[in-house]
């Protein structure tokens, strides 16, 4: 299945782009989205604590993924 993960803030600099097409096996999790990712983009591997939101909130590892959801990997952020 494709999915399409929208990059923010520092990782969008790193990756050179705002969104990555991305071709999963069919009930993949997010967990084998992050490590496909960090195998393609090892330059994203400077955020050990990066998250990964589907449909705009926060889940877990084992989330399997349907090829319909809006994803987004956000790495940490601060602001002041």
């Amino acid at each position: 299945m494709k999915q399409t993960v929208k990059m923010f803030a520092g990782a969008r600099d790193a990756v050179d782009c705002r969104e990555i097409e991305m071709s999963l096996p069919e009930g993949a999790t997010v967990g084998q989205l992050r490590e496909l990712l960090h195998l393609q983009y090892p330059q994203l591997r400077q955020w050990p604590t990066f998250r990964i939101a589907v449909d705009q909130r926060y889940v877990a590892d084992d989330f399997i993924l349907l090829g319909k959801e809006e994803l987004a990997y956000i790495p940490p952020v601060s602001g002041g």
